[in-house]
């Protein structure tokens, strides 16, 4: 008898062992996806943004160009001043590009994946609610 009640009691925990650990992996590839959302997401908003971007700095620098050729009557030191301007920018960018650009970037990917650890860690602790029940 008792080894009858053993052995129901191993399969039922091996049950639920076994449907524990599909829904963890469930759980984790609904993360991953939701990762992977966020993600592309935030990289489709930055190429837009840098498209839009580039394009206004490009009319506006044909709109100094323009204007440096009505006021000096050569479109060619416009044109010197906005290549010179450009260049000074990209010596910036390219000097500080890790505080820019890294450090910016590495933050928020990691806020895409602490932002989930915390919600998993909700889901896996024990409410006060549930605590106070025992």
């Amino acid at each position: 008898m008792d080894k009858e009640k053993l052995g129901e009691n191993l399969n039922k925990t091996f049950k639920n062992i076994t449907q524990y650990l599909d829904l963890k992996t469930e759980l984790y590839s609904l993360m991953l996806l939701d990762r992977s959302a966020k993600f592309i997401a935030k990289v489709a908003v930055f190429i837009v943004v840098a498209l839009l971007m580039f394009a206004f700095l490009l009319f506006l620098s044909f709109a100094f160009v323009e204007w440096c050729r009505t006021q000096t009557g050569s479109a060619l030191n416009g044109y010197l001043i906005v290549a010179a301007f450009y260049l000074v920018i990209s010596i910036l960018i390219i000097i500080f590009k890790k505080q820019l650009f890294l450090n910016t970037f590495i933050k928020s990917i990691y806020s895409i994946f602490s932002e989930e650890e915390e919600l998993m860690d909700n889901h896996t602790k024990p409410s006060n609610d549930e605590e106070d029940k025992d």
